[in-house]
């Protein structure tokens, strides 16, 4: 018979036919995993952000034409341009459109024949933001929601640049030409942006049926300039100047009772930005602005 024997101080096993087995202890350390979280960044209003490149791919004669496009947008047509934005079923005043971030322009006559949307051009958008919902008052109480409208802004440069872009268009059921010019250049204190455009588009005329076609009194002309300089007066400070010339002539509009025999508008606007003020203040932006609006009617078309 075999002869165990068992050792409790060392924790080994002996066998008397000559074979030992010896049970150790280990620890195991094990590193410490840290779980982490922070708060969602969570708006609560839906925003919609357009780019300049999204507009310069299609032919957009007018802003609200183009913003029917996107969901829950739709525009009033009253003419061949113009179109005033509709969101979500508020219109007019229920909608707050603003121009860079504050601009405020006043659309033309009661019968809103110039909604700020048709002051711009496509070409000098940098950016919309389109806000759904009376939720942001940045810009003031809005029912239905906020348009931003951020014209392109001159940046400095390392050294002195300067820089042109053309644009010519026509379109043939519309009758219409387009022409856009920009040149923009400076160095890291000056810099600069120059622009000039000019609409000119004619009658629409539908397509025939059994060969009759309609033609519809949307004709009109509209002409425009602009200029932005800008200074850094300091690595943190920068100052903006900006005056924009938008002109509009014999503009029909065949939903209307009268047209548009001018408008003339003028807006300028003064931008002051420092960044690093303090430690409790980190950035202070000041905005200047005065918009005048001349707006003429009359029924001699009719």
């Amino acid at each position: 018979m075999s002869k165990y024997r068992f050792i409790a101080a060392t924790c080994s096993i002996l066998i008397s036919t000559g074979i030992s087995a010896q049970i150790t202890s280990d620890t195991i350390r094990l590193n410490p995993v840290e779980i982490t979280d922070s708060l969602a960044n969570r708006k609560s209003f839906l925003t919609v952000a357009i780019s300049n490149k999204l507009l310069l791919a299609e032919s957009t004669r007018d802003i609200g034409d183009y913003l029917r496009s996107i969901p829950n947008v739709s525009g009033i047509r009253k003419g061949g341009g113009a179109v005033d934005p509709v969101i979500r079923g508020f219109k007019f005043s229920q909608l707050n459109v603003v121009m860079d971030g504050g601009v405020k322009i006043e659309n033309g006559c009661p019968n809103r024949m110039d909604p700020v949307s048709s002051r711009i051009e496509a070409e000098d958008i940098a950016k919309i933001n389109i806000i759904k919902g009376p939720y942001l008052l940045q810009y003031g109480p809005a029912l239905g929601g906020v348009i931003d409208l951020q014209t392109v802004n001159p940046h400095p440069y390392p050294k002195f640049e300067l820089h042109a872009n053309a644009l010519l268009g026509y379109e043939s059921n519309w009758h219409g030409q387009k022409e856009h010019l920009s040149i923009y250049g400076g160095n890291k204190r000056f810099y600069f942006l120059v622009t000039g455009g000019y609409r000119k588009y004619g009658n629409y005329k539908s397509g025939s049926q059994d060969g009759v076609s309609n033609t519809y009194q949307t004709s009109f002309t509209k002409y425009n300039f602009s200029s932005k300089a800008g200074f850094a007066i300091s690595p943190n400070q920068n100052i903006l100047l900006s005056y924009k010339d938008v002109h509009g002539r014999d503009i029909l509009f065949p939903s209307l009772t009268m047209d548009e025999k001018s408008d003339d508008t003028r807006i300028m606007a003064v931008d002051y930005a420092v960044k690093n003020l303090s430690e409790v203040i980190k950035t202070f932006d000041l905005k200047i602005y005065r918009s005048v609006v001349h707006h003429v009617m009359d029924n001699s078309n009719r």
